[in-house]
Protein backbone atom coordinates (compact mmCIF):
# COMPACT_ATOMS: atom_id res chain seq x y z
CA UNK A 1 0.00 0.00 0.00
CA UNK A 2 1.29 3.60 -0.97
CA UNK A 3 0.78 6.66 1.01
CA UNK A 4 -0.60 9.75 -1.45
CA UNK A 5 1.98 12.02 -1.92
CA UNK A 6 0.49 15.21 -0.35
CA UNK A 7 1.38 19.52 -0.74
CA UNK A 8 2.39 20.73 2.13
CA UNK A 9 3.92 25.19 1.60
CA UNK A 10 5.36 26.99 -0.90
CA UNK A 11 7.77 30.02 -0.46
CA UNK A 12 8.87 32.35 -2.84
CA UNK A 13 10.92 35.38 -3.28
CA UNK A 14 13.00 37.37 -6.40
CA UNK A 15 16.07 38.39 -5.05
CA UNK A 16 18.71 41.50 -6.45
CA UNK A 17 22.29 40.59 -7.93
CA UNK A 18 23.93 38.63 -5.44
CA UNK A 19 25.80 35.43 -5.10
CA UNK A 20 23.99 34.45 -2.61
CA UNK A 21 19.97 34.36 -1.68
CA UNK A 22 18.13 33.48 1.33
CA UNK A 23 14.60 32.31 2.22
CA UNK A 24 14.12 32.57 5.91
CA UNK A 25 12.48 30.56 7.98
CA UNK A 26 10.75 27.74 6.01
CA UNK A 27 8.31 25.61 7.58
CA UNK A 28 9.15 22.20 6.59
CA UNK A 29 6.41 19.98 8.71
CA UNK A 30 4.53 16.62 8.58
CA UNK A 31 6.21 12.99 7.63
CA UNK A 32 7.79 11.43 5.38
CA UNK A 33 8.67 15.13 3.87
CA UNK A 34 10.76 15.96 0.89
CA UNK A 35 11.58 19.57 -0.09
CA UNK A 36 11.93 20.93 -3.47
CA UNK A 37 13.97 23.85 -4.62
CA UNK A 38 13.68 26.24 -8.06
CA UNK A 39 15.99 28.73 -8.85
CA UNK A 40 15.66 30.39 -12.07
CA UNK A 41 18.74 32.54 -13.36
CA UNK A 42 19.18 34.94 -16.81
CA UNK A 43 23.21 34.02 -17.22
CA UNK A 44 25.30 33.20 -20.32
CA UNK A 45 28.08 31.30 -17.81
CA UNK A 46 26.77 31.94 -14.23
CA UNK A 47 25.97 28.81 -12.37
CA UNK A 48 23.78 28.02 -9.15
CA UNK A 49 27.15 25.90 -6.91
CA UNK A 50 24.64 24.75 -3.92
CA UNK A 51 21.56 24.87 -2.18
CA UNK A 52 21.43 24.18 1.86
CA UNK A 53 18.14 23.94 3.46
CA UNK A 54 18.32 25.09 7.61
CA UNK A 55 21.97 24.12 6.49
CA UNK A 56 21.91 20.78 4.67
CA UNK A 57 22.97 20.35 1.65
CA UNK A 58 20.75 19.60 -1.17
CA UNK A 59 20.83 17.34 -4.16
CA UNK A 60 20.71 19.13 -7.87
CA UNK A 61 18.08 17.10 -9.43
CA UNK A 62 18.80 18.73 -12.98
CA UNK A 63 18.72 21.96 -14.64
CA UNK A 64 16.97 23.05 -17.85
CA UNK A 65 19.08 26.05 -19.69
CA UNK A 66 17.70 28.19 -22.42
CA UNK A 67 20.62 28.59 -24.97
CA UNK A 68 19.38 31.50 -26.99
CA UNK A 69 17.98 33.57 -23.76
CA UNK A 70 20.56 32.24 -21.78
CA UNK A 71 18.31 31.46 -18.84
CA UNK A 72 18.02 27.86 -16.74
CA UNK A 73 15.54 26.43 -14.36
CA UNK A 74 17.66 24.36 -11.80
CA UNK A 75 15.20 21.65 -9.41
CA UNK A 76 17.25 21.10 -5.77
CA UNK A 77 15.76 18.26 -3.49
CA UNK A 78 16.42 16.82 -0.12
CA UNK A 79 14.77 14.22 1.84
CA UNK A 80 13.56 15.05 5.87
CA UNK A 81 14.39 18.80 5.74
CA UNK A 82 14.07 20.40 8.80
CA UNK A 83 12.72 23.99 9.11
CA UNK A 84 15.31 26.13 8.87
CA UNK A 85 17.04 28.90 6.02
CA UNK A 86 17.27 27.91 2.40
CA UNK A 87 20.43 29.55 1.23
CA UNK A 88 21.18 29.56 -2.61
CA UNK A 89 25.07 30.01 -3.72
CA UNK A 90 26.27 31.01 -7.20
CA UNK A 91 29.54 31.45 -8.82
CA UNK A 92 29.02 34.92 -9.70
CA UNK A 93 26.97 37.60 -8.79
CA UNK A 94 22.98 36.59 -10.42
CA UNK A 95 19.72 37.94 -9.91
CA UNK A 96 17.91 35.23 -9.07
CA UNK A 97 13.96 33.81 -8.83
CA UNK A 98 13.24 31.36 -5.53
CA UNK A 99 11.28 28.93 -4.84
CA UNK A 100 11.00 26.04 -2.21
CA UNK A 101 8.42 23.39 -1.44
CA UNK A 102 7.44 21.06 0.87
CA UNK A 103 5.72 17.53 0.23
CA UNK A 104 4.75 14.71 2.16
CA UNK A 105 4.07 10.97 1.81
CA UNK A 106 7.67 10.67 -0.21
CA UNK A 107 9.98 8.17 -0.31
CA UNK A 108 13.02 8.87 1.72
CA UNK A 109 15.60 6.99 -0.20
CA UNK A 110 15.42 6.87 -3.98
CA UNK A 111 13.12 9.78 -3.37
CA UNK A 112 12.73 10.85 -7.07
CA UNK A 113 12.44 9.68 -10.99
CA UNK A 114 13.84 10.81 -14.15
CA UNK A 115 14.56 14.62 -14.65
CA UNK A 116 13.31 16.24 -17.44
CA UNK A 117 13.64 19.47 -19.33
CA UNK A 118 12.12 21.84 -22.00
CA UNK A 119 12.88 25.24 -23.57
CA UNK A 120 11.44 27.19 -26.16
CA UNK A 121 9.89 30.48 -27.59
CA UNK A 122 5.94 30.70 -28.02
CA UNK A 123 2.85 30.84 -26.12
CA UNK A 124 2.62 26.84 -25.51
CA UNK A 125 5.11 25.31 -22.95
CA UNK A 126 5.17 21.47 -22.24
CA UNK A 127 7.49 19.25 -21.27
CA UNK A 128 6.73 15.13 -20.93
CA UNK A 129 8.20 13.54 -17.49
CA UNK A 130 8.24 9.64 -17.47
CA UNK A 131 6.31 8.54 -14.38
CA UNK A 132 3.89 6.68 -12.54
CA UNK A 133 0.37 6.29 -10.70
CA UNK A 134 0.76 7.32 -7.20
CA UNK A 135 3.72 9.67 -7.50
CA UNK A 136 3.60 13.48 -8.15
CA UNK A 137 5.42 15.29 -11.10
CA UNK A 138 6.85 18.74 -9.48
CA UNK A 139 7.81 21.24 -12.54
CA UNK A 140 9.94 24.45 -11.93
CA UNK A 141 8.53 26.42 -15.24
CA UNK A 142 10.24 30.14 -15.85
CA UNK A 143 9.15 32.65 -18.81
CA UNK A 144 12.15 35.61 -19.41
CA UNK A 145 10.65 38.85 -19.29
CA UNK A 146 6.99 38.65 -18.51
CA UNK A 147 4.47 37.35 -16.11
CA UNK A 148 1.10 36.24 -17.60
CA UNK A 149 1.40 32.32 -17.86
CA UNK A 150 -1.51 29.86 -16.83
CA UNK A 151 -1.15 26.46 -15.86
CA UNK A 152 -2.16 23.16 -18.19
CA UNK A 153 -4.77 21.36 -17.39
CA UNK A 154 -4.62 18.64 -14.63
CA UNK A 155 -2.09 20.94 -12.77
CA UNK A 156 -2.35 22.87 -9.77
CA UNK A 157 -0.60 25.95 -9.54
CA UNK A 158 1.81 26.51 -6.23
CA UNK A 159 3.27 29.09 -6.30
CA UNK A 160 4.54 32.60 -8.59
CA UNK A 161 7.87 34.33 -7.94
CA UNK A 162 7.18 37.10 -8.45
CA UNK A 163 3.41 37.21 -7.20
CA UNK A 164 2.78 39.89 -9.87
CA UNK A 165 4.73 42.55 -12.33
CA UNK A 166 7.39 41.44 -14.52
CA UNK A 167 10.24 40.02 -12.37
CA UNK A 168 14.16 40.12 -13.50
CA UNK A 169 15.56 37.86 -14.60
CA UNK A 170 11.65 37.04 -15.50
CA UNK A 171 9.18 34.90 -13.54
CA UNK A 172 9.43 31.08 -12.13
CA UNK A 173 6.62 29.19 -11.27
CA UNK A 174 5.78 26.01 -9.94
CA UNK A 175 2.95 23.51 -9.98
CA UNK A 176 2.18 19.69 -9.69
CA UNK A 177 0.18 16.84 -11.41
CA UNK A 178 -0.52 13.62 -10.86
CA UNK A 179 1.82 10.64 -11.65
CA UNK A 180 1.02 8.61 -14.82
CA UNK A 181 3.26 6.18 -17.06
CA UNK A 182 3.71 9.57 -18.95
CA UNK A 183 2.90 13.05 -18.05
CA UNK A 184 3.18 16.08 -20.14
CA UNK A 185 3.20 19.46 -17.56
CA UNK A 186 2.18 22.47 -19.78
CA UNK A 187 1.63 26.20 -19.50
CA UNK A 188 0.05 28.95 -21.87
CA UNK A 189 2.10 32.19 -21.83
CA UNK A 190 -0.20 35.33 -22.84
CA UNK A 191 2.91 36.79 -24.51
CA UNK A 192 5.41 34.82 -26.74
CA UNK A 193 8.50 34.69 -24.89
CA UNK A 194 11.40 32.55 -24.23
CA UNK A 195 11.11 29.61 -21.65
CA UNK A 196 13.04 26.74 -19.97
CA UNK A 197 10.79 24.50 -17.84
CA UNK A 198 12.63 21.53 -15.47
CA UNK A 199 10.43 18.77 -13.73
CA UNK A 200 11.07 15.73 -11.59
CA UNK A 201 8.52 12.76 -10.35
CA UNK A 202 8.46 12.29 -6.23
CA UNK A 203 7.76 8.37 -5.76
CA UNK A 204 5.63 7.67 -2.42
CA UNK A 205 6.44 5.82 0.72
CA UNK A 206 4.39 2.73 1.32
CA UNK A 207 2.58 2.74 3.95
CA UNK A 208 3.21 0.98 7.35
CA UNK A 209 1.31 -2.52 7.18
CA UNK A 210 -0.57 -3.74 10.26
CA UNK A 211 0.90 -6.88 12.39
CA UNK A 212 -2.33 -8.45 12.40
CA UNK A 213 -2.51 -8.43 8.75
CA UNK A 214 0.66 -10.11 7.74
CA UNK A 215 -0.23 -12.91 10.68
CA UNK A 216 -3.67 -13.21 8.52
CA UNK A 217 -5.80 -12.29 11.24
Amino acid sequence: TLMPIAFGTSTGQEFAAATSYTLPAVAADGTNKYAIVGVFIRSATGTITGVTFNGVAMTNLGSGFNSTADTRSYIWGLANPTTGDVVVSGDTSLVAEVIASIYTGVAQSSSTGTFASASGLGTDVTVDVTSATDELVVDMHAEKTTNDSTVGAGQTLRKRSPATGDGDPGTLYTSDEAGATTVTMSWTQGTSDQWVTAAVPLKPVAAAVSNWLLMGV
